[in-house]
């Protein structure tokens, strides 16, 4: 090799080097965070922070993270998304609900929004173009939340043959997970006692004792970030009205739920914070694809299932990615 050639070597190793830096490193990054649980509560953000600082953006290094929450109050979304955009933040990330990024929109921002979406599809929200591409300014990461609230009541029937009635709570946060729920049940010839929840603090005694007066013989959980918050609370009087009840993700079987099936919260938190990077380090999110989480979680919780007088059948068990003894 000549002198010319590896001087041009050096210098094409140089600029794959530089490429590779993230943008973190030359300045001080600012990502905003919209969500709806304080972030010691929240079961997302910490993955997200987590796997932004391993493509190099570390909070308190390098990069800012402002974050914001509407502790589960509907009413303060958009008041926290203004506040947020006269940050004059890079880019911000939001959690869970379809609220926020509704409401940042709403604000006409240009500015990239990433969405780690917990409780509805992008699509039909009608907040993406395609998944494939997103087209304007926002694109991110979603589980398909509606489908799984239907596969939630398909293990009811199973844990449960014969069943005829399951109450059903929602909120702001997951309307639409309960249409599609109940129109699932119509087709079976099941009926829904939906209970309505407006503002925390969510009075679930009344709830699950109105349920069990309606005839409810089960209970099927929806995804919403109180819901979330709450499944310990929410087990315990299950139990108590001898409702059996599937929950929204593993943690929901952790704090006491009959069983639970769910998308990986963690996956999707993290691969939000991976396309986060790609756009601070340029992408454009209109050409970003949005990435559906399809790593599924089953749980079953036996000592609820002996709580309950029930037993859990064993083509149910060997289905499990985790059982509770």
């Amino acid at each position: 090799m000549n002198r010319r050639d590896a001087v041009m070597t050096l210098a094409a190793a140089g600029l794959t080097v530089m490429a590779s830096i993230p943008r973190a490193q030359s300045r001080m990054v600012h990502i905003g965070v919209l969500g709806n649980l304080e972030k010691e509560a929240s079961p997302t953000f910490p993955f997200t922070v987590k796997r932004l600082a391993e493509l190099g953006y570390v909070e308190g290094k390098n990069t800012i993270i402002d974050y914001r929450t509407s502790r589960g109050n509907s009413e303060r979304v958009p008041a926290l998304a203004r506040e947020l955009l006269k940050r004059n933040v890079d880019l911000i990330i939001v959690m869970g609900p379809l609220l926020p990024v509704r409401a940042l929109l709403a604000e006409k921002t240009t500015l990239p929004i990433v969405f780690c979406a917990i409780d509805y599809e992008p699509l039909e929200a009608g907040i993406v173009a395609s998944y494939h591409r997103p087209g304007a300014n926002v694109t991110g990461a979603y589980i398909a939340q509606p489908a799984l609230a239907v596969k939630r009541l398909e293990l009811a029937r199973e844990l449960m043959p014969g069943l005829k009635r399951v109450l059903v709570c929602y909120d702001a946060f997951c309307s639409d997970q309960l249409a599609a729920v109940e129109q699932a049940a119509a087709r079976e010839a099941v009926q829904v006692e939906a209970v309505e929840f407006k503002a925390p603090p969510y009075d679930y005694a009344a709830a699950f004792a109105q349920g069990r007066r309606s005839g409810a013989q089960a209970f099927v959980g929806l995804m919403s970030p109180i819901f979330f918050q709450d499944s310990g609370r929410m087990s315990v009087l299950a139990v108590s009205q001898r409702l059996p009840a599937v929950g929204a993700s593993n943690a929901f079987a952790q704090a006491g739920f009959l069983a639970s099936y769910g998308a990986s919260l963690e996956k999707i938190a993290a691969r939000a914070g991976e396309i986060a990077a790609r756009i601070l380090r340029g992408a454009k999110p209109a050409e970003t694809p949005v990435e559906q989480i399809n790593e599924f979680e089953f749980a079953v919780n036996l000592k609820t299932a002996k709580a309950l007088g029930m037993k859990v059948p064993q083509a149910i068990l060997l289905r499990a990615d985790k059982v509770i003894e």
